[in-house]
């Protein structure tokens, strides 16, 4: 590993042991670096679960009371008490570099002052748009508007999970594209070749074909999962069952469409092992993006960090969206998986058929493997330790 001689100081609101995309690409991250080189401030979750790596400095700070959580939903009001955390956890002449960690405006907002006040390098890690993300009107709107142009013009590096999104940023701020650098989801430590992984059984039942959707249902989602399970009746010999695993209610699966049905379950799983072993489970892991959901720049800059815990599996991978998005374009430029980009739900039907018919996979499984080893945390570290030292 490339050595470095002081800390690295992380600030994001969710890090594991959390379960989600953010913290799973921060854990895979991080996993490589010693006591020595990282530090975290972030926030604890609702079920006040331990401490990930309690060896490693940390500032993992209490839930604020529920008049903040109401008004304040995006904790802005608390950006003096994070920065403040940070300050007191890395002493100032033990700071390499400051990173944000976007989506969390209050979090990467803290990082960039305590970077200016202490002249460290400040680097943001966006894993989604900002400003054109923001709602129309409002708190977080203001913040979004008077802030993303100053930490760019002024970040040392401004780091994106996925191309697509690196290069709508560089559009957008053609003054700063020379630091606007990919900075990919690594893959776990673990993961040198595809596993051969023993199912535990817990959620195939004899007989069906069960599809598999891991991670939040929101517009960049929604609407293919919707077809998805309107054309389930019509393939009824197959015997096909869709679990979803999330962590939205039912209530906001409803505001997406998504009613109850007998061959739909949905399920929350606070264990990324539990998400894992229900991903290998699987005859097809569904990675949707969405064709009608009108915010069209998300969708074309959006990357699911659940693929690279699909290409893990092993198992087939149906990418269904619109060739506009990166995503899908990124599917079907690196081979690894099945890519529908037609909303018409008979290509649908017949793609999933095609797929439990038992279509030769070997192809995808070695571009998904070789994905796997290219994406490793030592890749993408020394990437990160370049840019920041530079």
């Amino acid at each position: 590993m490339t050595p470095v001689p002081d800390r690295l100081l992380f600030f994001s609101q969710r890090f594991p042991p959390s379960v989600g995309g953010t913290p799973t690409v921060l854990k895979n991250l991080v996993s490589q670096l010693s006591t020595d080189q990282a530090a975290v401030v972030s926030m604890e979750e609702p079920d006040h679960r331990g401490t990930w790596r309690p060896e490693m400095p940390q500032a993992r700070l209490k839930r604020p009371n529920k008049i903040i959580r109401k008004v304040d939903k995006r904790f802005f009001s608390l950006i003096p008490r994070f920065a403040f955390a940070g300050s007191r956890l890395v002493p100032r002449g033990d700071t390499k570099a400051v990173i944000g960690v976007f989506p969390y405006p209050a979090f990467a907002l803290a990082a960039w002052f305590l970077a200016r006040w202490r002249r460290a390098p400040f680097c943001l890690y966006m894993m989604d748009m900002w400003e054109d993300n923001a709602p129309a009107k409002g708190l977080e709107r203001w913040f979004a508007k008077r802030y993303e142009p100053r930490i760019f013009a002024t970040a040392h590096r401004i780091f994106c999970i996925s191309e697509s999104l690196s290069g709508h940023l560089r559009r957008k701020y053609p003054a700063q594209a020379g630091k606007i650098i990919t900075l990919p989801h690594p893959m776990g430590l673990e993961t040198d070749c595809l596993p051969e992984k023993k199912t535990s059984g817990r959620w195939k039942r004899p007989g069906e074909f069960l599809i598999v959707y891991t991670g939040q249902v929101y517009g960049c989602t929604a609407d293919p999962i919707q077809t998805l399970v309107k054309g389930l009746d019509a393939l009824a010999d197959l015997n096909p069952r869709l679990i979803i695993s999330t962590p939205d209610s039912e209530e906001a699966l409803h505001r997406f469409g998504l009613l109850p049905h007998p061959r739909v379950s949905r399920v929350f799983l606070d264990s990324q092992d539990d998400v894992f072993d229900l991903q290998c489970e699987a005859d097809l892991l569904f990675n949707p993006v969405s064709f009608t959901y009108p915010g069209r720049l998300q969708v074309e800059t959006i990357f699911p960090t659940k693929t690279f815990e699909y290409l893990k599996t092993g198992k087939p991978m149906l990418v269904c969206g619109p060739e506009h998005a990166g995503f899908v374009q990124f599917a079907r430029k690196k081979g690894i998986g099945t890519v529908l980009s037609s909303d018409d739900p008979e290509q649908l039907l017949h793609t999933i058929r095609r797929i439990a018919a038992g279509m030769d996979m070997s192809a995808q499984q070695t571009a998904g493997l070789k994905l796997l080893k290219d994406y490793s945390p030592q890749a993408i570290l020394d990437i990160l330790f370049r840019e920041v030292s530079h």
